[in-house]
């Protein structure tokens, strides 16, 4: 909300874990205002005509969801509401999915090639051999 630089300006973040205020007075941030640290930085800016107050979060994470600010100024108040959306979550599906797939190919294929290779295993998985008696007829003239 760009406003006349001897105007006031209140910039206030209400998140789910705290609230945090800030005020813009006519290019200058009031030292008393309660900015937080860390991943929330609140600025003023002036561009010569316009006051322009500024919240920027850091790495925001899907715990930010339900943040919104109210910018007032006299009788005048604008809201924003910040929402996060994951787009993580089809890659991670689509990865576990294709891992899952190649997985179960490596599995089959060693046991099918230990089958192969174990005369044990080839008799265990057949069962008993049925061994035919060679009959021979032997006549006599």
């Amino acid at each position: 909300m760009p406003v006349s630089l001897r105007e006031t300006l209140t910039f206030t973040l209400y998140s789910p874990q705290n609230n945090y205020s800030m005020t813009c007075l006519g290019g200058q941030r009031n030292e008393n205002a309660k900015v937080p640290p860390g991943r929330y930085r609140g600025e003023c800016k002036d561009d010569q005509k316009d006051l322009v107050a500024v919240w920027s979060i850091v790495a925001t994470k899907l715990s930010d969801n339900d943040i919104y600010v109210i910018c007032q100024l006299r009788n005048q108040s604008s809201v924003a509401a910040l929402t996060i959306y994951d787009s993580n979550s089809f890659a991670i599906i689509i990865g576990c999915t294709i891992g899952g797939f190649l997985t179960t190919l490596l599995f089959f294929g060693a046991i099918f090639r230990i089958i192969r290779r174990s005369e044990r295993l080839q008799q265990c998985f057949r069962g008993p051999v049925e061994v035919e008696d060679d009959v021979t007829m032997v006549t006599m003239e």
